[in-house]
């Protein structure tokens, strides 16, 4: 409920109401498409669900429309179209839930050796750099992350399509 209702009702109170029966059914289809993602990932076992998880992860997408909320709030609106943007990221979000896309879970970080010094530092950096101006920041970091997978996947589908290879191929046989 926490990552599927509480965002489909938040989106439709905060801007979708005034789009009748397209920004309803963008809110539930949120709702839905958050539901069976769940189902999947409590049902569906993969070799490499350490490391990806096969579509966009639902605490994600709910923080995705939290953190659009927020910036769109800090910066006042952006005009008459202020959210329509509510209307496609609701539809794009839905979809990334369900697609087989890829997303890295960062589940299988190590911070107890040597070599990860450095992703810790980094991960300070990123956190000063959030806490300067979290409004922006946690947008831009949201917006990367949701976006990156779906485009690394259609680079990936045609640079195998060039090469000619086969696309009935595993993810986790490329590794």
């Amino acid at each position: 409920l926490s990552f599927g209702i509480a965002p489909a009702i938040l989106m439709y109170a905060w801007g979708l109401k005034p789009y009748g029966r397209l920004g309803w059914l963008a809110a539930f289809l949120y709702f839905v498409c958050g539901a069976l993602r769940l189902a999947r990932f409590n049902t569906e076992h993969s070799p490499t669900a350490k490391i990806f998880f096969k579509g966009l992860p639902i605490p994600c997408a709910a923080g995705m429309i939290a953190i659009s909320i927020i910036f769109d709030d800090y910066y006042g609106g952006f005009g008459n179209t202020s959210h329509l943007y509510l209307v496609f990221m609701a539809y794009a979000l839905a979809f990334l839930m369900v697609s087989r896309i890829e997303y890295r879970s960062f589940k299988d970080l190590n911070f107890t050796n040597r070599e990860s010094f450095s992703s810790l530092i980094i991960m300070v950096l990123l956190l000063i750099v959030v806490a300067l101006n979290p409004e922006n920041m946690l947008f831009v970091i949201g917006i990367l992350y949701v976006s990156f997978y779906p485009f690394r996947s259609l680079y990936n589908k045609i640079r195998k399509q060039s090469r000619g290879v086969p696309q009935s191929i595993n993810h986790s046989e490329n590794h």
